[in-house]
């Protein structure tokens, strides 16, 4: 039988499993009136010498979003304060875990001193831009292209996340500091994900001799990089003008982000044809999506793709507001997830400042 703290953090983490995140006394889902921790973003920092094509030829800039085995990649916890200011991770305390085939765990040992793998249970590290080499391939990480993490990641600089994992296991009110939030850190790209899983000893479902050439020089997914926001007025349909943008009391508004064309990434999909004797594959270009806040008085009340539609409050003061966009893509032609929810693979956050006008 498991003690009675650890009971409460399991669920805790069950928990988590359907939603994500889990946070105490945040207020609604959409609004920011005290600290929140929004997302976590991992981007690769130092590729390892190995399918050197993955990078691309390009000129983007955005993170790498997809890690291979022994790539030095960085945990970055998306983190703004009360008033909807982006905090630099630096001053951000986190604790990071690795979470195996059952619950995320925040009681293990650390993943260096085991035989680490993507499908270990441990304790990565702690920091809010924490650096790590990305451990060995295992069977459970090749079959969802994923590594799963937990992060008890503190809500503001003062936050101690050691004293919010004590409060997680030992069922104190410590833990409000801090949000629990799990997130899965892409392994790839896919097929030469394959070609190294066969080099490791591992299994894989399709023959390498079935993935065509070209296949294998399919760049790592990179995170959403859009230039800003595209902020329109409802009634008159013009871009809104001043810089921060003015809006006032009552105005509808139109917003979303300003996609750039290499945001949307191609990517190729397999699948068996012809009565399982053969496989087809086909290329798809990644879907685009936003997750809306706000620090101010504004009601989103209506979703548009990856826009929103919004009403600044008839009651709103002047003053400086922010909305802010946590940006991601999806990939794979269907998404088996609960009614409602959505699940981006790479991630990035803007905030637009809106000046409230009397």
């Amino acid at each position: 039988m498991r003690p009675r703290s650890h009971a409460r953090a399991a669920l805790l983490l069950g928990l988590l499993g359907l939603g994500c995140e889990f946070d105490v006394n945040v207020g609604a889902t959409w609004a920011i009136n005290q600290p929140r921790v929004l997302a976590v973003r991992m981007e690769v920092v130092e590729p390892a010498p190995i399918w050197t094509e993955r990078i691309g030829l390009g000129t983007d800039q955005a993170p790498v979003a997809e890690a291979l085995p022994g790539d030095i990649v960085r945990l970055v916890p998306l983190v703004v304060d009360g008033q909807g200011r982006a905090q630099a991770p630096e001053t951000i305390d986190a604790l990071w875990f690795q979470c195996g085939s059952e619950d995320c765990i925040a009681s293990v040992p650390a993943c260096d001193s085991i035989a680490w793998t993507t499908d270990s249970a441990c304790e990565i590290g702690r920091g809010g831009a924490l650096e790590f080499p990305f451990p060995a391939l295992g069977p459970a990480g090749l079959e969802a292209g994923a590594m799963t993490v937990l992060g008890i990641i503190g809500r503001h600089p003062g936050a101690d996340a050691e004293r919010c994992r004590a409060g997680l296991l030992e069922g104190t009110i410590e833990l409000q500091d801090c949000t629990l939030f799990i997130s899965e850190v892409l392994i790839g790209p896919p097929w030469v994900l394959r070609v190294e899983a066969v080099n490791a000893g591992l299994e894989v479902e399709l023959p390498l001799y079935e993935i065509p050439y070209l296949l294998l020089f399919q760049p790592a997914n990179r995170a959403p990089a859009p230039a800003g926001m595209v902020l329109v007025d409802i009634d008159t349909q013009q871009p809104l003008e001043g810089s921060p943008p003015r809006v006032h009391a009552g105005q509808r508004i139109h917003a979303s982000p300003a996609w750039r064309s290499e945001d949307s990434q191609p990517y190729a999909q397999g699948r068996l044809v012809d009565d399982g004797s053969n496989y087809a594959f086909k290329v798809h270009f990644e879907r685009l999506g936003a997750h809306y806040f706000a620090s101010g008085p504004i009601n989103f009340i209506a979703v548009d793709g990856s826009g929103r539609e919004l009403v600044v409050d008839e009651g709103a003061r002047p003053g400086i507001i922010r909305l802010v966009v946590v940006v991601g893509d999806q990939r794979g032609e269907e998404t088996k997830l609960p009614e409602g929810s959505v699940r981006h693979g790479a991630v990035n956050m803007l905030v637009q400042e809106l000046e409230v006008m009397p």
